[in-house]
């Protein structure tokens, strides 16, 4: 009978003394010397201070696969935790003992992130002693910059193979954050900020709204931990993210039920990402349009949708006809195109 047969490089991983809030990484190797598919269901510490990537993977009968253990300790003194494989070779589970010690003064707290797989809007939540080290970051200034290095304060784009990304240092509470005239992709803090609490300095130079992205760009009412966000400003100044009384704070420039009273275009391609547009009758003179205005459009292959006026939402004057022409971008085809009408008293053609 065919089976598979796990092996692993190594079963005892001792790291060096580590900062808390640092991390050092250290790698094993698991190979299948069976004659079927090891199937790694599942990759886990049972302790908080180690992680392992990936977390799960198949291995081809006589192949093998990389996997790296993040020893990040939370506290000072000695770690020990056991590394355990869940899979469908006959001696599952696996384990290998991993140790390490801490070192410093300082506590540390997890904030935890789930992404989706893909280019995503990532940002540092915690503060650390060490440079937090991730590959192929793309983060803005006048255009976009290829970093290696985050920091606190600033988003990236990232592409993303795991869902999940675990940050691990000291809380964040209250961050200024420097932007400049015109669109800035910023960071998080520890918690969870509502726009409506973001104060600025000077007063009221948020000139949009605040855009995340999960697969497409929506508008957030939220800054959540770990993600990032574009928003655009009439002047260079401060945005002051707290968990506290910030000060003055911004007033609510568009609540995501903003447009419920227009009409809904909705285009998707076959990798899951999809992009909201919006239409209708403009609600009043003072309706200011300006407002829908989208960030600048991604790094080459990011999924993107907007109309060609790099707005999400185009609006019609009473008794007036208007066209408005669509811009796509999308590694994956075919584009799957669907809509909502929330008003009958508009006529609508996609040609």
């Amino acid at each position: 009978r065919k089976q598979a047969e796990f092996s692993v490089s190594n079963r005892n991983i001792f790291f060096d003394e580590v900062k808390v809030s640092c991390r050092k990484n250290n790698e094993i190797i698991v190979k299948n010397l069976g004659r079927a598919n090891m199937a790694i269901n599942s990759v886990s510490s049972d302790d908080l201070n180690f992680s392992v990537i990936p977390d799960s993977g198949i291995i081809l009968p006589g192949d093998s696969l990389l996997f790296t253990i993040i020893f990040s300790p939370l506290e000072a003194g000695e770690k020990n935790s056991r590394i355990i494989f869940i899979h469908n070779a006959p001696s599952s589970p696996d384990t290998i003992t991993v140790i390490g010690t801490g070192t410093g003064s300082i506590s540390a707290i997890i904030v935890t992130n789930k992404y989706g797989t893909g280019w995503q809007l990532i940002s540092q939540p915690v503060y650390t002693l060490c440079p937090y080290v991730l590959s192929n970051l793309f983060t803005y200034t006048t255009g976009y910059v290829l970093k290696d290095t985050m920091v606190v304060g600033k988003g990236y784009w990232k592409k993303l193979t795991e869902t999940n990304l675990k940050f691990i240092g000291g809380k964040i509470t209250s961050e200024h954050i420097s932007v400049s005239l015109g669109w800035n992709l910023i960071g998080s803090v520890s918690s969870a900020i509502p726009v409506s609490n973001i104060a600025t300095i000077p007063d009221g130079i948020i000139s949009s709204v605040f855009y995340g992205y999960s697969n497409g760009y929506t508008i957030a009412d939220a800054i959540q931990p770990g993600r990032g966000y574009w928003v655009k400003v009439n002047q260079d100044g401060q945005l002051i993210l707290s968990s506290g009384v910030a000060g003055k704070t911004t007033k609510i420039i568009a609540h995501p039920n903003v447009f419920n009273d227009f009409n809904c275009l909705t285009l998707g391609n076959s990798d899951e990402h999809e992009q909201k547009l919006y239409f209708g009758k403009k609600p009043n003179e003072e309706f200011s349009i300006d407002f829908y205005e989208m960030p600048p459009t991604p790094p080459s292959g990011i999924f993107d949708v907007r109309f060609a006026s790099q707005r999400m939402l185009e609006v019609v004057e009473k008794d007036k006809s208007g066209e408005f022409p669509i811009l796509i971008s999308s590694e994956e085809y075919p584009i799957k195109i669907s809509w909502e009408m929330a008003s009958n008293s508009i006529l609508a053609v996609l040609k």
